[in-house]
């Protein structure tokens, strides 16, 4: 496929090329999630200078008795210690990883937060909306990877990226 080097203003990692089926027509390729469009990529007016300004996730909440909210839809009062919820969540990483359990299965029945009801669906999301740390792993997933678990306030999460 030939690469077509006009400047068109394009967000970030967008590319124009020409088509090898078609020649003379061109196509958008995102070299970053090798999506391909015949529609001229935009970026989302008014809402981040980043891109891709959403991202769709699913997570996993492990949370512990200095988090922000310490408490669940499982239990008045979570109990648990910082590093027992550290082993915990490092439990359910290898788990999914080892693929013992999916990771809409772990996120139903051991999630921490009201995306427990949906398997762990937060959708989409813009940036910004969710703590910085948060934001920070979401936005550097590739589509379908899971993050290494990580800590918020809120305690400590897992997140896979699905689009």
């Amino acid at each position: 496929m030939a690469k077509v080097t006009l400047f068109m203003n394009l967000p970030p990692e967008w590319e124009l090329r020409e088509s090898k089926d078609y020649p003379g027509r061109v196509y958008y390729y995102n070299t970053f999630t090798n999506e391909s469009t015949w529609i001229r990529p935009i970026p989302y007016p008014g809402y981040c200078d980043c891109w891709p300004p959403f991202v769709y996730v699913y997570h996993v909440l492990i949370k512990h008795t200095n988090s922000y909210n310490p408490t669940s839809w499982k239990r008045s009062a979570v109990v648990r210690s910082k590093d027992d919820a550290f082993l915990k969540i490092t439990r359910i990483s290898k788990a999914i990883i080892d693929k013992s359990e999916t990771f809409e299965d772990i996120a139903a029945a051991e999630s921490e937060c009201d995306s427990h009801s949906s398997n762990g669906k937060l959708g989409w999301i813009k940036k910004g909306k969710m703590p910085p740390e948060f934001d920070e792993v979401a936005w550097r997933l590739n589509i379908g990877e899971i993050s290494r678990p990580f800590e918020t306030k809120e305690g400590f999460h897992l997140v896979l990226r699905r689009g």
